[in-house]
């Protein structure tokens, strides 16, 4: 096969992951639940089913919640064995199973559009391009000034466009652009913006107090517990040393 050999081990790899999917599968579908595990809770949920009534019916005294108490555990068991039986073989024709028919016949489609020729083509550059730098080179076209004017002269007639015009508009684009004007000056702050400043500063300096007492608060807390850590430190070096002058006593005694 004329065929690069990236791409294919890549198609080998594709291969046996479908191998080892399908083997997978298999595996399911061989493999069944233990037989003596299903038929302990098939006997077990038919003595829940025969004996939940009879119980039921001496603990409670409404007949209502008597059946309520009765069917829903015995429905809820019975439910959750359909349950795992369904999941158990997930292969057929069941409502429940996978829908491996539509799944087949989308793999078909996409091996189907393999066959068309439109999936060949492959990205390519044209016969006449350039591949080197002298002939990307050789096929740039110098443009001079009067080489412009002459075209640009062709196209718009001879009598609209010069040279020194042409000059004059590169001169133009050449010069530096012109200072901005001035920004107008900000009009004069009255009586009652003054008022307005001096609320929002005097809220700022009370705001600012405020803050000050609480770290003064805050530094006085400090203190008092730093105290406080003392005197439990000096309280368990006076226990530590009764402790050693008792085991010391202690061993003399002995």
């Amino acid at each position: 096969l004329k065929i690069p050999p990236p791409i294919l081990s890549r198609v080998f790899q594709t291969l046996s992951r479908g191998q080892v999917n399908l083997m997978n599968c298999k595996k399911i579908k061989a493999t069944l639940f233990p037989f003596p595990y299903v038929q302990v809770i098939s006997i077990l949920i038919y003595i829940l089913a025969g004996a939940t009534p009879v119980i039921m019916s001496g603990l409670m005294s409404s007949y209502h919640w008597g059946f309520f108490f009765t069917i829903v555990p015995v429905t809820g068991f019975a439910a959750l064995n359909y349950v795992a039986c369904e999941l158990e073989m997930p292969f057929g024709a069941d409502p429940n199973d996978l829908p491996l028919n539509h799944m087949q016949d989308e793999m078909n489609t996409s091996m189907l559009m393999l066959l068309r020729n439109e999936t060949d083509h492959i990205a390519h550059t044209s016969e006449q391009c350039a591949s080197t730098y002298k002939e990307m080179k050789g096929k740039v076209e110098v443009c001079t000034v009067q080489s412009c004017i002459v075209e640009d002269t062709d196209a718009t007639g001879p009598e609209n466009i010069k040279l020194e015009d042409l000059m004059e508009v590169e001169a133009a684009k050449a010069a530096p652009a012109p200072a901005p004007p001035p920004a107008p000056a900000p009009p004069p702050l009255t009586a009652a913006d003054l008022k307005g400043l001096e609320k929002i500063l005097q809220s700022h300096v009370e705001h600012v107090d405020k803050l000050s007492l609480g770290f003064q608060q805050l530094v006085s807390s400090t203190s008092s517990l730093t105290e406080g850590l003392g005197k439990n430190t000096e309280i368990m070096q006076t226990f530590s040393r009764d402790i050693n002058g008792f085991m010391e006593g202690y061993r003399q005694t002995w």
